[in-house]
């Protein structure tokens, strides 16, 4: 945290995220530097990656009947987004992913290692994938959260 005290910054944010998974409770915090306007269009972290403002809005999800390459379970529908939210402009890399996935652990997955190839009771708990997912989508936080 070297640039708490900068004086070449002209604003800074502290961002923190507090887990717990019951029997403790992590903290992770970071600075990010940013001008001084209200709500900054982009921003940048500590580690170069660049996040943009999407302003909150309405929306319809999903592919209209015609569309080329349409599943019967998608239909359209509206999306309201009340809050404004800032997304990383670039899709997450391998390191990102598997750096949040092990969440500071050295076994395949953040709460052990692999079991089995096909289908897995440690990643049961924590993941949807192939073989319990039965090919659908799932509401988020279903699963248990890594640290």
């Amino acid at each position: 945290m070297d640039n708490v005290n900068n004086p070449e910054l002209l604003e800074q944010y502290l961002y923190i995220t507090i887990v717990s998974d019951v029997s403790a409770c992590y903290e992770v915090a970071e600075f990010v530097a940013v001008p001084e306007v209200e709500n900054p269009a982009t921003i940048r972290n500590s580690l170069g990656m660049t996040f943009l403002l999407i302003p909150s809005g309405t929306f319809v999800m999903g592919s209209p009947t015609d569309e080329l390459g349409r599943e019967s379970d998608e239909t359209q529908y509206t999306v309201t987004l009340t809050e404004t939210f800032y997304m990383q402009t670039t899709e997450v890399i391998q390191g990102q992913w598997e750096y949040a996935a092990r969440s500071g652990s050295d076994k395949a997955f953040a709460n052990g290692d692999i079991s089995d190839e096909t289908t897995d009771p440690i990643l049961d708990v924590m993941a949807w994938y192939a073989s319990n997912s039965n090919s659908t989508t799932h509401a988020v936080a279903q699963k248990q959260a890594n640290a």
